[in-house]
């Protein structure tokens, strides 16, 4: 009995342990979770663009307030009387481009006045003087609108340093102009010179007809580069092949634009009066017409670089380097070539695979003007070309006669004196030669 109680006793005490164990397990408070409140929305950088429209034309949109990242397209249209320039406050000639916000934008489209050239003049009505309108293009089909715009602009920055000699034309075609394409371009060619009863060849052949101009093979080599023009024709014609259809630089062609209307320069500096044998511009030396076309193909575009925008492609024709270094690689490449000819004024177009009449007459040109000393690199066109212009009035424009007398009143030195001089210039060491060439 005793042993039982004592176990009765012991069962009751767990009992009454595991109860209150329980019951302060079952008045714990309860776990309170606290909602977070919700993190702001971070509001959206905003951007203005501004766009204004121009005297001469309309613009698609005035823009506005736009959200980081959004993408505006804005087109400029020019009015009639008027084209499309390019933008002020962007760098692009298309007239549709598209603006991605990731600043303020403020944007005016430039609208020039389309100055045309008259239908009908005399001959000697504009030859050899600066004109107030502008030259015509024809491009082949296959142009593109970018390669178009940039020729345009080309032209304008070319004429503005030269001067803007008209009327002039331009043909244009690509190294991908197809046959049919340039058909249609030498048709457009032919129909215009014979609406206008104009020349096309030899200055003093009979009128032309069509189908004789059809069949010269304008536009395709060798004729899809040259520039001609005659005071018995009163106007220019250039055809352009471009080197390539590059749709990544605006100006790729320049320095070949400027090289073919270098070719005008000279013409209207320098044959002011008609001749018995008619005279496109060709009579003269190849080494100084082709030398000096090809110093300032090279000279202009380095010396405008600082204050003109001219978008070259760097690797292409040595635009990635100084002109001192490029005059170094043409010299390097003619030395054993023209070592050994002995009048390198008379070198022709027949000599250009042993002797480049245009590399050394680039040199040459370079030569003259260093002997001058007066640091001048445009002397040879502004200063030296109209005393030439003189001597071909005086001498009834006999070429060889006239460049003699000039270079002996301007530079010192008759054209056989040059010679011999030039010579032994180029037995100098390479570093003394790159002295006389601009350090641009």
């Amino acid at each position: 009995m005793k042993h039982n109680s004592k176990h009765f006793v012991c069962l009751i005490s767990f009992l009454l342990i595991f109860s209150c164990s329980n019951e302060e397990e079952d008045t714990e408070a309860p776990l309170i979770q606290t909602p977070q409140p919700e993190a702001e929305a971070t509001a959206a950088t905003q951007y203005t663009l501004a766009v204004s429209a121009a005297e001469g034309g309309t613009i698609s949109t005035e823009g506005g307030t736009y959200d980081e990242g959004t993408e505006v397209t804005i087109t400029a249209s020019a009015n009639e009387g008027y084209r499309f320039a390019g933008w002020e406050g962007y760098e692009s000639y298309e007239t549709t481009i598209i603006i991605n916000l990731d600043s303020d934008f403020i944007l005016t489209p430039i609208f020039a006045e389309d100055t045309k050239p008259p239908n009908n003049f005399a001959v000697d009505q504009y030859w050899g003087k600066i004109v107030d309108f502008d030259s015509e293009f024809f491009f082949a089909e296959n142009i593109s609108e970018f390669n178009r715009s940039g020729i345009l602009n080309s032209n304008k920055i070319i004429t503005d340093y030269f001067g803007n000699y008209g009327p002039t034309e331009w043909w244009i075609t690509s190294p991908s102009t197809s046959t049919d394409d340039i058909l249609k371009l030498r048709e457009k060619f032919c129909q215009r010179r014979l609406e206008r009863n104009e020349n096309w060849t030899n200055p003093n052949a009979n009128n032309p007809n069509y189908d004789a101009c059809m069949s010269h093979g304008w536009f395709e080599y060798p004729d899809n580069y040259l520039a001609n023009g005659s005071y018995v024709f009163g106007y220019n014609i250039i055809a352009l092949g471009q080197y390539g259809d590059d749709n990544s630089y605006r100006n790729f062609d320049f320095p070949i634009q400027l090289h073919e209307y270098f070719h005008i320069v000279q013409a209207n500096s320098i044959l002011t009066m008609p001749n018995e044998g008619g005279m496109w511009g060709w009579d003269m030396f190849s080494f100084f017409k082709e030398g000096s076309a090809r110093f300032y193909q090279k000279y202009v575009w380095r010396k405008l670089s600082n204050d003109v925008f001219i978008d070259l492609n760097p690797d292409y024709n040595f635009q990635d380097i100084s002109m001192r270094e490029e005059f170094r690689i043409i010299m390097e490449s003619l030395k054993e070539g023209c070592s050994t000819f002995t009048d390198y004024y008379r070198i022709d177009y027949s000599d250009r695979n042993i002797c480049d009449p245009y590399g050394l007459g680039a040199w040459g040109v370079a030569f003259l003007m260093n002997k001058k000393g007066d640091g001048d690199y445009d002397s040879y066109w502004k200063s030296f070309y109209p005393v030439l212009k003189v001597k071909m009035i005086t001498n009834d424009n006999d070429i060889n006669l006239s460049f003699s007398q000039a270079m002996k009143e301007f530079y010192g030195l008759t054209i056989e004196e040059f010679n011999q001089e030039f010579k032994l210039f180029l037995q100098l060491p390479i570093e003394q030669q790159l002295e006389i060439i601009p350090d641009i």
